[in-house]
């Protein structure tokens, strides 16, 4: 069932608990002095680069303001006694914009929440974008092994990583008993 709530500080306009915006304006008073009835519009929401809902609305006083459609959700429908400043998507869809999808929270929990370390893990580990291929020589030039990444190095041997990056930059002449270079 949608509920809706009038917006603060924007007062011809209303929120849903789906996540739907509404304007409402009232047309002009007719010679009778009747109002006419109001007009309603569903408000056309577009997608930021991080992927979130906004819609542009006109403020109380005549200026025009971008908000965030899960920010207005929360901000009508849900309590904030704690005064948290973040909202999280319990489904981790951002275009889910539904009251019971919604909750808020403190940055930390946002950040941590669901699957989204693990993504980012998994998309930075081993990524030839990110990682270079580094090759590990013996003083007599024989190479030892190859290893995908300066962090593969640092999870197996616990070695210092910074120095033997700045071994395979040329910046320094030696780092133990190995030379280091990037595969070019």
């Amino acid at each position: 069932m949608e509920n809706w709530k009038r917006i603060n500080n924007f007062d011809n306009y209303l929120i849903s608990t789906l996540g739907r915006v509404k304007s409402i304006a009232r047309l002009e008073i007719r010679k009778d002095n009747k109002p006419l009835p109001v007009k309603e519009t569903i408000l056309k929401q577009f997608i930021d680069i991080k992927g979130y809902a906004h819609v542009g609305m006109k403020r109380n006083d005549n200026r025009w303001q971008t908000k965030q459609v899960h920010r207005l959700v929360a901000e009508a429908f849900l309590s904030n006694p704690n005064n948290l400043p973040c909202i999280n998507h319990k489904d981790e869809n951002k275009l889910n914009n539904c009251v019971n999808n919604l909750e808020w929270c403190t940055v930390n929990y946002n950040v941590n929440y669901g699957s989204r370390n693990h993504n980012v893990s998994k998309s930075l580990k081993n990524n030839p974008k990110i990682s270079k291929t580094v090759l590990q020589f013996d003083t007599s030039g024989n190479l030892i092994k190859e290893w995908s990444s300066l962090n593969q190095i640092k999870r197996e041997l616990n070695l210092n990583i910074s120095r033997i990056s700045l071994k395979c930059r040329g910046k320094v002449k030696q780092f133990g008993n190995y030379i280091w270079k990037y595969k070019e």
